[in-house]
């Protein structure tokens, strides 16, 4: 069984068959990705080089997924594949990774319609109602709304790149999907986002995303 870490969005479950590129053909369309983002004076291991883009939803080719995630960090030596999501009742967010298949699968609206979620980014700690008793936690949460199928690619990458990052960065330690949002939350409006910006979100005190 494949092990498989996704957002925490309605997602479907990943095949780890073969897709065909957006020209309909069985053979992916390759784009080859840059070097590794610089890790300023902290050293962490990087992935292997070589990713490959291959892409079903209409209107999006890999050169245009790869335009729209520009500046953002690579995800060395994982496949990203971009996949429609036909919705039954309104748009949501989908998407996951698949650690043993090597792959990131996103997932975008169609049809597209501008389209509103509630993201849990941190939760904080309330005191009990009796002595002695359970904590109990109260989830900070911010809505976001997303206009265009690049928001959605932004926010869902950041977040599934979070898991491959924890992978490096933690060995079998994986990141807590509360942490992949509030990552996403922070990053996926900004031009460029680097290594230092995922050790921020996984700093404790960062709790509000518009930090």
């Amino acid at each position: 069984m494949a092990l498989v870490g996704s957002c925490c969005f309605p997602r479907r479950s990943s095949t780890g068959t073969q897709v065909a590129s957006y020209d309909g053909t069985r053979t992916p369309l390759t784009i080859t990705w840059g070097t590794s983002v610089p890790v300023g004076d902290r050293r962490y291991p990087l992935l292997v080089p070589a990713s490959t883009i291959t892409t079903t939803a209409h209107g999006l080719t890999p050169e245009r997924v790869q335009h729209a995630l520009n500046g953002l960090p690579p995800a060395d030596g994982y496949a990203l594949h971009v996949k429609p999501l036909r919705y039954r009742q309104r748009p949501h967010l989908s998407a996951w990774t698949d650690f043993e298949e090597r792959s990131i699968t996103l997932q975008v609206p169609e049809p597209f319609f501008p389209f509103g979620e509630i993201v849990p980014y941190a939760a904080k700690r309330r005191p009990s109602a009796r002595k002695g008793g359970p904590p109990k936690f109260i989830w900070l949460t911010e809505g976001v709304t997303f206009r265009t199928p690049r928001e959605v690619l932004r926010f869902l990458y950041c977040h599934e790149w979070m898991h491959v990052y924890g992978t490096v960065r933690e060995g079998k330690r994986r990141v807590g999907e509360t942490a992949c949002d509030r990552f996403a939350l922070h990053n996926y409006r900004r031009r460029t986002v680097t290594i230092e910006d995922a050790e921020a979100s996984l700093l404790p005190n960062r709790a509000d995303p518009k930090s």
